[in-house]
């Protein structure tokens, strides 16, 4: 008997192998997989090395979903579904809501590492085609804000108020409370207190 080749730790599509599972009912061998989009699911080693299978199905069964919320028309992915405050697409998917741009990413591109962000190259969050959206750092996101003047900087910013986004930047930065905020034009203790949770508890 041919032995198994050992799949473990190889990604085929968006599944990674993790271990090794029991075989089917033929005697084929088969796989405990994770999926990007975090889904774990157990797949026949045949279907992983011919390609026939490269998600755990999330990719077919939101196909029809997606369509109904993007606008193809102009050749580009306009998110035309439910929004947040901020005009970010949202949908939900396997119990969690998610931004649209950040499930399409994770979907079609994947995995997004820890504390890093997925931008809009042209500053236009309904646009969700997988050209516009890039994996940033924290900083480099901040750091183009302030470059295109979407960020006001100093005194210009005295009357502004900080939205949640901002907040989720400020903890997950790693600049000095200082720089934090010479760029968002609020004062020291004030960044001090997002990132020790004494404001904003509920984000």
């Amino acid at each position: 008997m041919v032995k198994a080749l050992d799949l473990v730790g190889k990604k085929f599509g968006k599944l990674t192998v993790v271990s090794r599972s029991d075989s089917d009912k033929h005697g084929k061998t088969r796989w405990n997989c994770i999926c990007d989009c975090g889904n774990d699911c157990i797949i026949n080693g045949s279907c992983l090395k011919s390609g026939n299978t490269k998600s755990c199905g999330c990719l077919k069964s939101l196909d029809n979903r997606l369509e109904k919320y993007i606008d193809k028309s102009s050749g580009r992915w306009i998110w035309i579904g439910g929004k947040d405050k901020n005009g970010y697409g949202i949908i939900k998917y396997n119990n969690k809501t998610w931004k649209a741009h950040r499930l399409i990413y994770t979907l079609f591109v994947g995995k997004i590492p820890d504390r890093m962000c997925i931008c809009h190259i042209n500053d236009n969050p309904k646009d969700v085609t997988l050209s516009n959206l890039s994996c940033q750092t924290v900083q480099w996101n901040i750091q183009d804000k302030v470059n295109k003047g979407r960020q006001c900087i100093g005194e210009k910013n005295r009357g502004a108020k900080l939205i949640e986004s901002d907040i989720l930047e400020i903890r997950n930065s790693s600049l000095t409370c200082k720089k934090l905020s010479e760029i968002y034009g609020v004062n020291r203790s004030t960044i001090s207190f997002i990132k020790t949770k004494k404001t904003w508890k509920h984000i």
